[in-house]
């Protein structure tokens, strides 16, 4: 039987710099007038917020199904234990940082938590796998590809301990635990 450690649904939630005082007001069957909120300057700097914070938060995550995948619904961000903490330092900064600018702004995520028995029996768990499998080898592949097939490389001891970083940054993405995401991972370290 597979041990399987508590996975989370991710969603994150932040302020949108396009927040109105009320509806768009019809000037003509073509063309509606929109009354924001905030001001040019400061809907600029709610969408670079958001910018700074919202995609690393998500790289924290796996998504499910990669971006290959022919799905035609909307991506889950999963993640476990360990990377819930992380992301929920960084909510805690985009929220931080959202206030700054307005204290009506804010962020924050949502965890939804999966029943992890059924992951470990079922086609989820499965899928899952190989959202995780493509995400490693995607990333560890575009990181090798730099750094291993430019010619003029050296692979110094700082370049070989920083793979050995990158390594152990794809064994955090193993969610799930899985025996062929770890041997693949091995596989890169060798």
């Amino acid at each position: 039987m597979i041990t399987v450690e508590k996975i989370y649904i991710v969603q994150v939630r932040m302020s949108s710099p396009n927040h109105t005082d009320k509806g768009a007001e019809e000037v003509s069957e073509k063309v509606s007038m929109i009354f924001y909120t905030f001001p040019k300057e400061i809907r600029q700097q709610i969408q670079a917020c958001r910018q700074r914070f919202k995609g690393p938060i998500y790289k924290e995550t796996i998504a499910y199904p990669p971006k290959t995948s022919d799905a035609s619904f909307s991506r889950l961000y999963l993640c476990n234990e360990q990377q819930k903490a992380t992301i929920e330092q960084r909510i805690l900064d985009a929220d931080a940082a959202l206030k700054e600018i307005n204290e009506i702004l804010g962020a924050k995520a949502d965890f939804l938590p999966l029943d992890a028995s059924e992951i470990g029996r079922g086609a989820l768990y499965e899928q899952i796998a190989d959202s995780i499998k493509y995400k490693v080898l995607d990333q560890a592949f575009k990181k090798l590809e730099s750094v291993v097939l430019d010619e003029n490389t050296v692979l110094t001891p700082r370049t070989k301990a920083r793979l050995r970083s990158m390594t152990d940054q794809l064994a955090a993405l193993n969610i799930l635990e899985d025996e062929d995401v770890a041997a693949k991972i091995a596989s890169i370290r060798q």
